[in-house]
């Protein structure tokens, strides 16, 4: 099946968006635009995970790394759908998962906001999710560098140990 080719996308917070064909390159799509390497939220439709996994990873970094805070509101689900240039219903499927996960909070007629408190602490269903979705993609990433999945995961666990010594260390 052949997949049809979308630039990278990425959103910035205050609904500011642009259309990056490569990092060193931007098209404005939005009403202020600064450079794709301060991007709060990117979509590549290159890569092989889907969509609205994308969307809804990007938010949750962007939360977790302060890009995005407590309060921020989010463009409406129409907007980013024709800014991203993807399906309104995948974005409001993404909204609808981190609204039920406590992430978000939509209030009728005013718009979708992050929450306080609420990417910090998911569920432990959500958690263990999301930890497989992180395993997977570092798995197919370690793979498409040639290493196994035993080289990665034994790469993991010094990596850890290493880690804890320099915890204890200083």
């Amino acid at each position: 099946m052949i997949r049809p080719v979308r630039p990278a996308v990425a959103l910035r917070a205050g609904s500011v968006l642009s259309c990056a064909l490569d990092s060193d390159m931007a098209m404005p799509v939005g009403p202020r635009t600064q450079d794709c390497s301060q991007a709060l939220l990117a979509i590549d439709g290159d890569d092989p995970t889907p969509l609205y996994a994308q969307l809804e990873r990007a938010i949750r970094v962007a939360i977790a790394t302060g890009r995005l805070n407590a309060g921020d509101r989010l463009p409406t689900v129409r907007r980013l759908a024709v800014d991203l240039k993807i399906n309104a219903n995948t974005v409001a499927k993404v909204y609808a998962e981190l609204e039920r996960s406590g992430v978000l909070e939509t209030r009728r007629g005013v718009g979708t906001f992050i929450r306080p408190g609420g990417a910090r602490n998911p569920s432990p269903p959500d958690r263990e999710r999301l930890l497989g979705e992180l395993a997977d993609r570092f798995l197919a990433g370690a793979a498409a560098l040639g290493f196994s999945a035993e080289e990665a995961i034994s790469f993991l666990k010094v990596r850890g140990i290493d880690r804890k010594r320099g915890q204890s260390d200083g």
